[in-house]
């Protein structure tokens, strides 16, 4: 095995094969390769892990695990502080998501559903913002914090209260509240 790794990288290093560009096109379909060369991590004990980055990306591949990380992260799964941070839990509970990196900071939810194929394209998707419970506990009534989670809708500027067991349902229902977001501050301005 370690004899076959030093062949494999040399021909991905030295060489520049795009096979090692190809595998991970299988399973990670929004991939796009940095523009940067594969390059042997040079570390006393790291020789077998190549790495590709630019600004805004970091692909590690490790020829004895065959784990790839992408920004220090494990492709396929997100890193623990955020399973166990307050909101993730307040969303998907114990949920296990498929995951995978993106540039952009923004979650598309997909519904898992016969109907899925059938999706609106990306021009028609209104992008909403979660407001964590923590927010709003000081301006609004328990049963208004704790009986609904609060989405932002970032096109209209409005704040829909949804039913706890329908927090990803988003619909015209009549007994829909909504009210327009004097001032919200995110999370990431405090």
């Amino acid at each position: 095995m370690y004899q076959s790794c030093d062949i494999a990288q040399a021909e991905i290093v030295e060489k520049e094969n795009s096979g090692l560009d190809q595998a991970i096109e299988q399973f990670w379909a929004d991939y796009s390769p940095p523009s940067a060369e594969w390059t042997l991590v040079n570390l006393w004990d790291q020789s077998h892990i190549l790495e590709r980055s630019n600004s805004l990306l970091s692909v590690c591949f490790n020829f004895f695990t065959g784990n790839l990380f992408v920004n220090g992260y494990p492709l396929s799964k997100l890193p623990l502080d955020y399973q166990q941070h307050q909101t993730f839990c307040e969303l998907f509970g114990e949920q296990i998501l498929d995951v995978g990196p993106s540039t952009q900071l923004v979650v598309r939810a997909v519904p898992q559903t016969d109907q899925s194929d059938s999706a609106a394209d990306d021009d028609s998707l209104e992008v909403w913002e979660y407001i964590p419970r923590g927010h709003l506990d000081k301006d609004l009534p328990n049963s208004f914090v704790n009986g609904y989670a609060h989405w932002l809708n970032l096109s209209t500027d409005e704040v829909e209260f949804r039913p706890i067991s329908q927090k990803w349902m988003t619909n015209m229902d009549s007994s829909r509240r909504r009210t327009r977001a004097v001032s919200a501050k995110r999370e990431d301005d405090l």
